[in-house]
C-alpha cells in the first residue's frame, strides 16, 4: 500500500511542479485511530498529507498523535500560512485498548480539500508541516 502511495505522490508531484525532484517518502500510520504512530513518536518535525479521493468537497477533522509533552507546536500549510489547531488529551481506557505506544496527546486541526473531479491535482492535497521545539 505504501509503495503505491509513494509512486502516486511522486507522479503527482512531478506533474504539478513540472520537475523530476524526488518526493519525500510517505508513511501510513496504520494505528492512528488508536493514537499510535511511530513516525510522530520518533520525530519532532514532519509533514502530514491529507488527500481527498471523493467526488465532493471534504471538510474533516484531522487527528495526529502527539508524544512530546509540549505546547510549542507550529502548524503551517504548504504555502507557509499558519493553521489553527488544538492539542487535546487522549482518552485512555486500558481495559478496552491496551496499547503501550498510545500517545498521551493529539493535535486536532480542520482540513478542507477540493473534490476529486477538480481539474487541478494540487487542490486535492493538503500538506501540513508540524514543527516542535
Amino acid at each position: 500500500m505504501e509503495q503505491v502511495l509513494n509512486n502516486a505522490m511522486q507522479t503527482i508531484s512531478q506533474y504539478v511542479k513540472n520537475n523530476t525532484a524526488t518526493f519525500p517518502q510517505q508513511i501510513i500510520c496504520r494505528r492512528a485511530n488508536e493514537s499510535d504512530c511511530e513516525l510522530t513518536r520518533l520525530n519532532n518535525n514532519y509533514t502530514v498529507t491529507v488527500h481527498n479521493g471523493n467526488s465532493r468537497l471534504l471538510n474533516t477533522l484531522i487527528r495526529v498523535p502527539l508524544y512530546q509533552n509540549t505546547y510549542n507546536v507550529s502548524l503551517t500549510d504548504s504555502e507557509g500560512n499558519p493553521v489553527d489547531y488544538q492539542i487535546i488529551n487522549v482518552f485512555g481506557n486500558p481495559s478496552q485498548l491496551n496499547n503501550s505506544n498510545m500517545a498521551p496527546l493529539e493535535i486536532y486541526f480542520m482540513a478542507t480539500i477540493q473534490a476529486l473531479e477538480k481539474k487541478s491535482k494540487k487542490d486535492r492535497l493538503l500538506m501540513i508541516v508540524v514543527i516542535m521545539d
